[in-house]
């Protein structure tokens, strides 16, 4: 699962392109949260590059929609993304989970998870904001946010 918040899509997005070059089989979900349709970077880009990947789904929560953004168009729900969210989304416990976003956002949905009984080794992450920015290689796993002193 590709999970992001507004300004996290940009690692996801190089995900993604690569699981459509390899034309993965795999099952996606990709979630974002924004506050609207203005605050929701590369929008088109994400949902192009779901739409070649076979298994993928997807997933838009806008916190703050404008009388312009269309549910069903531009947005699946209102509110924000919440792992509690994710069951009635059918997302599997054992998914592994690839996170990026501001650090309260990571914070909130790291504990969720794993209240949620997903292990550590299942999530990785990758942090954006005003905050600490955490790099990250595809090839290592890095510091869960939720172990992370404040």
């Amino acid at each position: 699962m590709l999970a992001s918040a507004s300004i996290g899509i940009t690692p996801v997005l190089a995900i993604m392109h690569g699981l459509a070059v390899e034309r993965s089989s795999r099952e996606i979900w990709g979630l974002h949260g924004a506050r609207n349709r203005e605050h929701h970077p590369l929008a088109l880009e994400s949902r192009t590059l779901l739409r070649l990947l076979p298994r993928a789904r997807s997933r838009i929560w806008y916190s703050e929609p404008t009388a312009e953004d269309r549910l069903g168009r531009d947005f699946n729900a209102a509110g924000h993304m919440t792992v509690a969210s994710f069951d009635a989304l059918n997302i599997p416990r054992d998914a592994g989970f690839y996170l990026c976003g501001p650090t309260a956002f990571m914070h909130a949905i790291c504990t969720d998870l794993a209240v949620r009984g997903v292990p550590s080794t299942h999530i990785d992450t990758e942090t954006f904001g005003s905050g600490e920015s955490v790099r990250r290689a595809l090839s290592m796993r890095i510091i869960d946010p939720c172990t992370r002193p404040s």
